[in-house]
């Protein structure tokens, strides 16, 4: 796919969890917060990591890390070719969309830059946005994250993304691209090997306490949001790819747009 569009890159091997050394996984729990983290879900946290510890062993200030099951959109080139517009306004921005399907409607700060081509910007995210299949990353943002490595108890695209749980969060304070210009696609890459239940009543109940759960630590941020919205520090953004799907946003929602 890179390929395709013109971007050179450098490919890494994925920690492999049935086959690295158990030492490599067991500094990261098997049970977190939020569910039980799957050696294929610690696997994934390592090989970001990895590719992390990549770009700090080089000579770039930013690095792009991305899964290799990612639809990426052309305009990537032109965004890649310089570094000017990331310099000193974020050490990590987020370029996918969760969910490509669904418009997602997040809490988002101030613009805090432009991309090249003058199409999309970017702001800090106020609002969990998961998934971490495709950001840019500085050298900065790589050190703290890693120096916060022995805490990582949540998988690694909420430890980056989801303020809720992550004890990251407020010191990174992601960015992320309006609108994203890739997203995960099940036709695209070399599959998972994180492990994904077979539905049955068994996983029908776990799924409906995990969201009890993500449900409690959402709480614990509502009035904060609510504050920072009211006092007019954030706005609220519909963020959606080229796949989403027209669905209207909630009510309350759609009364905040028009405030």
């Amino acid at each position: 796919m890179l390929a395709e569009i013109g971007v050179h890159f450098e490919r890494l091997d994925a920690v492999d969890g049935a086959a690295c050394p158990k030492k490599d996984l067991d500094h990261f729990p098997r049970k977190g917060p939020i569910e039980k983290l799957s050696t294929g879900t610690r696997a994934c946290t390592a090989s970001h990591l990895k590719a992390m510890r990549t770009l700090l062993a080089g000579q770039s200030s930013f690095a792009l890390i991305l899964e290799d099951d990612v639809q990426i959109l052309p305009t990537l080139t032109e965004m890649i070719a310089d570094d000017i517009w990331l310099r000193g306004k974020a050490d990590i921005i987020k370029l996918e969309k969760f969910n490509p399907r669904r418009p997602s409607m997040l809490l988002l700060g101030p613009v805090l830059g432009t991309s090249p081509d003058g199409m999309a910007t970017f702001r800090s995210m106020y609002s969990r946005h998961t998934g971490a299949g495709g950001y840019i990353i500085s050298r900065h943002g790589a050190e703290i994250v890693l120096s916060f490595e022995q805490e990582i108890d949540v998988p690694i695209d909420h430890f980056l993304f989801n303020e809720t749980v992550s004890p990251l969060f407020k010191k990174l304070r992601p960015a992320i691209l309006v609108q994203p210009i890739l997203w995960q696609s099940e036709a695209i890459g070399l599959g998972s090997s994180i492990s994904i239940s077979e539905p049955n009543e068994t996983y029908w109940v776990a799924k409906k306490l995990l969201a009890v759960r993500r449900g409690f630590f959402e709480m614990r941020l509502i009035f904060w949001q609510v504050f920072l919205w009211a006092t007019r520090r954030v706005e609220v953004f519909r963020i959606q790819t080229p796949l989403s799907e027209g669905t209207a946003p909630p009510k309350v929602l759609r009364w905040l747009l028009k405030s």
